[in-house]
């Protein structure tokens, strides 16, 4: 059993890390299938494991948090891309949804930001987990 400010802290630097990477709007082109989130909870489980032995147990929290703190990053920078109305290489948001920009008030807008956060808090959690698995089953 590892100490929890080790696998918070290991999670948290790389989450960070991979959430700018996600969210930034042309570096978020190189993410297919997630493979950030992948590599972010497996170099997680690396740094908890040069700390010290670790289980199984250990390396997949670590992941998975690793996915929490990325998705919590590049939802803040893109939400604050939306919300200054910056042009992205696509556009504007608004241009690529179709509406005019009213606020983000707009109850169709907050119910599907809702529906698509909830669906990636999922997968980054099981995709950072299952790297965290891979970080700590590997040398």
């Amino acid at each position: 059993m590892v100490a929890a400010w080790k696998v918070i802290l290991s999670a948290g630097v790389m989450g960070i890390l991979v959430g700018i990477l996600s969210g930034l709007p042309y570096l978020q082109y190189l993410n297919i299938c997630c493979v950030w989130i992948i590599a972010g909870g497996a170099l997680s489980a690396y740094l908890l494991k040069k700390s010290g032995k670790i289980g199984l147990v250990d390396g997949t929290f670590a992941g998975a948090f690793t996915g929490v703190i990325s998705l919590a990053v590049s939802a803040a920078l893109n939400l604050s891309l939306l919300w200054f109305h910056i042009e992205l290489p696509y556009g504007t948001i608004w241009q690529l949804v179709g509406v005019k920009p009213i606020g983000l008030g707009e109850p169709i807008i907050v119910v599907a930001f809702s529906i698509v956060f909830m669906t990636y808090m999922f997968l980054a959690i099981i995709l950072g987990a299952c790297g965290g698995v891979i970080g700590t089953i590997t040398k």
